[in-house]
């Protein structure tokens, strides 16, 4: 009887299994013990500042204590939370590093999974599995987690496709399951990566709006549009936590270290060309620099634009012969599909400055090959069809072939370039390499009125004046210390001052100003003995964004509760 149940779970779920087998040959480097560098190397450091606000109930968690040279800065007010609050959690039973590699991890399965379930839904299995094995594969997925180390912007890669999916299913059938996931794949999308819910979201009205409008002439499309678009408001008003203060609360940081930087000096600097784009085969762990001997590869993919290109071409042919396709005559969904394809790769290239400089917006971007991760996935959702277009009995011998060709040209670039196999967390989170993880992305969130300091903070306030320090103690947002002080003094508290710090002496409040090195909270006290603190509060806008976070949540109760008469 187990064996029959096993068989049939086989057979049932034999392509999202396969699926996960090929997993193997790109996720191989994460089962290994120890740990390999990326460029963005912040991963363990954000993971550990992240567990270090959960355990000071810092929730939502927004600043962090030990970066910005051990001054603190607010990084989890702006930068994408989803996949730290998963790791924090996970490094419990995990480890820092094992939750690392959990983060890295996920989005590499999942992602072929979620492009598998939405081109099923459009065109059926077999053209389901080619897309699933094209994004699989796809180089720049490998640059992104290998190379870049770019968590939040894989995890936005892979979420944004289940969102797709769901809101398709949620169109196609207004159910109050569909509705409650649709909106949870929304929220987690809009908690990982500010830019690419920037550059993903029109893409995603327009796959709505086209749904919307195939299903024009059926009943009931008022209310699939009223659901639909609570479900976008919904999503968004749950993660007002976190995308309010990251928009409006920019004017508090020096915003203008996101677009221009040491490491980042200008977007003109990172455009790239149509030879790397569809015909090098290059591939680096270099940087991105100007015109076109960077260090890394911005390839489309191999066979992922042929294939793209020969199904654009088929469908002219049978368009100009007017033959429709099998089980399909969205044509306009191809072109849609290859217009939202080629629109970001033109963005890539030199040749649209212009626009780059017209929307001051898009500068925030940085890296104008960002735009490769929407080409990724409509050029693999349009390859995956091309097996539409083979005859039945051939059918699975194309899909063969593909599967090979894709693996070959591509898998290689699956691995990191350096690997430490003996790696354990107390390596990365104690002597030089703390102190270099502590200045790491220095001047990201760096507040207003601080300035770029050259050393690691001291351990301990310093006092102008006589008079004795003892006792500093920091979390990710309080600190406390006692002075006794024998004459007026002015101490500098080795913390960035930013919206909300709170400081106290003896349980009173008391002014403090951004005047100490580098920007840091200075205080002001005369003789006496003094317990004095800080607590990290929110400003008005984040206490109206938590409350509407908390708001929102109450009502997918209110909408679990009425399930029945709302979805009847």
């Amino acid at each position: 009887m187990v064996f029959l149940k096993l068989n049939s779970f086989f057979l049932q779920y034999k392509i999202p299994i396969l699926l996960l087998l090929l997993n193997g040959f790109i996720v191989w480097p994460l089962l290994l013990p120890g740990f390999f560098k990326v460029q963005d190397y912040l991963q363990v450091m954000r993971i550990y500042e992240m567990r270090q606000c959960i355990e000071d109930l810092q929730i939502p968690c927004r600043w962090v204590s030990n970066m910005g040279s051990g001054y603190g800065f607010p990084l989890f007010n702006y930068y994408g939370v989803l996949p730290y609050y998963i790791a924090a959690i996970s490094s419990y039973f995990l480890g820092f590093i094992g939750a690392a590699k959990l983060i890295f991890f996920l989005p590499i399965v999942l992602g072929g999974l979620f492009m598998y379930l939405l081109v099923k839904e459009v065109f059926g299995k077999q053209a389901a599995f080619v897309a699933a094995i094209l994004y699989l594969f796809a180089p720049y997925r490998a640059l992104d987690i290998y190379v870049r180390g770019a968590i939040a912007e894989v995890f936005a890669m892979t979420f944004i496709i289940l969102v797709f999916y769901l809101f398709l299913k949620l169109i196609k059938s207004s159910n109050w399951i569909t509705y409650l996931a649709t909106t949870l794949s929304w929220t987690i999308f809009l908690l990982n990566h500010n830019l690419i819910t920037m550059m993903f979201t029109p893409v995603l009205l327009i796959w709505i709006i086209y749904w919307l409008f195939i299903r024009r002439k059926l009943n009931g499309l008022r209310k699939t549009v009223v659901i639909v678009l609570s479900s976008l408001v919904l999503g968004f008003l749950i993660t007002s936590f976190f995308i309010l203060p990251a928009y409006f609360e920019q004017n508090l940081i020096q915003a203008q270290n996101l677009k221009e930087s040491e490491y980042i000096p200008n977007f003109r600097s990172h455009f790239v060309t149509v030879n790397q784009l569809f015909f090098s085969r290059f591939w680096g762990y270099g940087i991105s620099t100007w015109g076109d001997k960077d260090g890394l590869s911005f390839q489309v993919g191999w066979p992922h634009w042929q294939l793209a290109l020969i199904v654009i071409c088929l469908l002219l042919f049978q368009y100009v012969r007017n033959r429709g396709l099998e089980k399909s005559n969205n044509y306009l969904l191809y072109f849609v599909l290859f217009s939202v394809s080629i629109a970001p790769l033109l963005m890539t290239h030199n040749k649209s400055a212009f626009l780059w400089e017209l929307i001051d917006k898009l500068q925030f971007v940085q890296f104008p090959w960002r735009f490769l991760s929407i080409s990724i996935f409509c050029v693999s959702f349009l390859g995956g069809t091309t097996v539409l277009f083979i005859k039945k009995q051939y059918r699975i011998y194309f899909i063969l072939i593909i599967t090979l060709l894709t693996i070959f040209l591509n898998f290689r670039y699956f691995q990191p370039k350096n690997f430490k196999y003996n790696l354990l967390d107390k390596d990365l989170l104690t002597g030089s390499e703390w102190e270099f993880y502590q200045q790491g992305s220095l001047t990201d969130y760096l507040p207003i009125n601080a300035q770029k300091p050259n050393k690691i903070a001291p351990k301990m306030p310093t006092a102008a004046g006589d008079a004795r320090i003892t006792s500093f103690e920091k979390s990710s947002n309080k600190f406390k210390f006692r002075a006794e002080v024998k004459n007026h003094t002015v101490v500098d508290i080795p913390i960035f001052d930013f919206p909300n710090w709170q400081v106290f002496a003896n349980d009173l409040p008391i002014e403090h100003s951004n005047k100490g090195e580098f920007g840091t909270i200075r205080i002001e006290l005369k003789q006496g003995n003094y317990l004095v603190s800080g607590n990290f509060e929110n400003t008005g806008l984040r206490v109206i964004s938590n409350s509407l976070s908390v708001l929102a949540i109450g009502f997918i109760f209110l909408v679990f509760l009425n399930r029945k008469r709302i979805f009847q």
